[in-house]
């Protein structure tokens, strides 16, 4: 897989809702686009919504395999 056991994946990625138009690159991710990683057998440890000083949205998320 992507993360060894016990290991931690680190995102940080333009936030865009779901049905919203995309144009790009860079192309932003849903908060469903994030569940990928759950259903692939890691456990979400974090996530934060936040917006840059340009006022774009961005998500934070960190993932963990089980050891």
């Amino acid at each position: 897989g992507l993360v060894a056991p016990g290991g931690r994946l680190l995102i940080l990625a333009r936030r865009r809702e779901e049905g919203e138009s995309v144009e790009g690159p860079p192309i932003p991710v849903t908060l469903r686009d994030l569940d990928a990683f759950t259903a692939a057998g890691l456990s979400q440890v974090a996530r934060e919504l936040f917006l840059d000083e340009r006022q774009i949205r961005h998500v934070m998320a960190v993932f963990e395999r089980a050891a």
